[in-house]
């Protein structure tokens, strides 16, 4: 029987309805214009779709979700034990070495980023600029954390979550991801934690477009990977439980957000 305690602490990712698609593709063009990707249609022809409802479901998920590079992204607390909120304000925080984003943890009523610790047993984030969404209540939730939870699971599962804040999708689906699912053992084993088939697909079995999704090889040691035994595999290997960023996490984050160079002064002629 397939038991590994670390298996059950996994996130779903809150992604649009089908009925929210034009709203989603319009946000995130007005946000960052490069968010078109590889389509073919100039930021403001695409708008102008959206506003008339002509974006197909294909279309939208040729669409990238990132925030405009030098952002300052207000986070807003709804609940939650003060001592608690702070280990998740040190840890967001930790991607600001990497990326080109300031978080701004206050009381604003107009966060960007909104978290609640309410749903208990389960995290969840929205991807990106889909906080931006209309009628969307919290965009992020911790439910597993207490006064007894260690510094690495704090760790891991801030960053992972301010991964997904900032645009990043889950490592195991990646158009690059090599692994191999035992499709029926993971149907089975996410069905007794009280998934059905719909949920496993989506936040396990399918993988992301490569249309809508800057992405790298296949990182093993990413942050955003889950780790998953060997029994849901078809060569049995599993994945292993990443507590930290990679190496290649804080590249990938570097180059989608960059840093701009501070142009050197005009030299002073004497």
């Amino acid at each position: 029987m397939i038991e590994p305690q670390n298996s059950l602490k996994i996130c779903v990712i809150l992604k649009p309805t089908a009925d929210k698609n034009n709203e989603a593709v319009s946000i995130a063009i007005k946000e960052r214009a490069d968010n078109a990707g590889p389509l073919e249609l100039e930021a403001d022809a695409l708008e102008s779709m959206t506003a008339r409802n002509e974006v197909s479901p294909e279309m939208a998920v040729m669409v990238r979700k990132l925030w405009r590079n030098g952002r300052t992204l207000r986070v807003r607390f709804l609940d939650g034990d003060p001592a608690i909120q702070a280990k998740v304000v040190r840890w967001a925080n930790e991607w600001e070495n990497y990326a080109n984003i300031t978080f701004d943890f206050g009381n604003h009523q107009e966060a960007e980023i909104r978290i609640t610790f309410r749903d208990k047993g389960t995290a969840y984030s929205a991807v990106g600029t889909d906080a931006l969404l209309s009628n969307v209540g919290a965009t992020m939730n911790f439910g597993w954390f207490d006064q007894d939870t260690e510094e690495s699971e704090f760790e891991r599962t801030v960053m992972h979550e301010f991964g997904h804040a900032l645009g990043c999708i889950h490592e195991h689906q990646s158009p690059s991801s090599g692994i191999c699912w035992n499709e029926q053992a993971v149907l089975d084993y996410f069905k007794k934690r009280g998934w059905d088939e719909a949920t496993t697909r989506h936040n396990v079995l399918d993988k992301e477009s490569p249309l809508n999704t800057n992405f790298t090889a296949f990182d093993r040691n990413s942050i955003m990977l889950y780790p998953f035994p060997g029994e849901l595999t078809c060569d049995g290997r599993g994945t292993p439980f990443n507590t930290t960023l990679s190496e290649t996490d804080k590249n990938f984050m570097r180059q989608m957000y960059p840093r701009v160079a501070t142009p050197a002064p005009e030299p002073v002629m004497g």
